[in-house]
């Protein structure tokens, strides 16, 4: 089982466990959002974000910046969800919500 695990933070990453290997890269990030456009999540079957949280001392920016990313990352894994569906239903190569 191939399982993904995001932290969305700026400084966050990606890490993926494939059997007995493990593969971490930091969170494309551009222009300070994810690059949703070099998220590589591969054949994964299982992906989670790690939930957004309030830090002690954080800023209210910091905290809104961090669920922004939260919820672009949310929104990308669904898309990429329904994309796969019609993908293998209607043989679509590519579609876009």
């Amino acid at each position: 089982m191939r399982v993904t695990g995001i932290d969305p933070g700026l400084s966050g990453g990606i890490a993926t466990l494939d059997g007995d290997e493990v593969i971490v890269v930091p969170l494309p990030v551009l222009n300070g959002r994810p690059d949703l456009h070099r998220i590589m999540l591969g054949n994964a079957e299982f992906v989670c974000i790690e939930r957004h949280g309030i830090r002690p001392g954080q800023s209210a920016n910091a905290v809104q910046t961090g669920g922004i990313n939260y919820g672009m990352l949310i929104g990308f894994l669904r898309s990429e969800e329904h994309t796969s569906e019609l993908q293998s239903r209607f043989g679509i190569s590519y579609a876009v919500f």
